[in-house]
């Protein structure tokens, strides 16, 4: 019976690994692939609009960009926390 328990706990950890190692493997993925390019998409419009058009455009798309921002932020921050947090233990 304890043989079996032991199985058991050694399976849960390994699937709880093999889970969080996905994890990190997709958020590195999608951070090159994804966010870091949305991100210096986002300022250098940002900076073309202030640079071309004046400080009014400048504000109006930093306004525009940063509802996606925002909410790239939250979610990214949280996956980041859950693999720093795996990694770190």
């Amino acid at each position: 019976m304890a043989q079996s328990d032991r199985d058991t706990q050694e399976v849960k950890t390994f699937e709880h690994n093999a889970k969080e190692g996905a994890r990190a493997v997709i958020v590195y993925w999608l951070t090159r692939r994804f966010v870091l390019p949305f991100l210096l998409v986002a300022l250098a419009c940002v900076t073309a609009a202030f640079a071309k058009n004046g400080p009014v455009a400048g504000i109006i798309s930093l306004v525009v960009f940063t509802g996606p921002v925002v909410l790239l932020a939250l979610f990214w921050t949280g996956q980041l926390r859950r693999v720093w947090n795996y990694w770190a233990r």
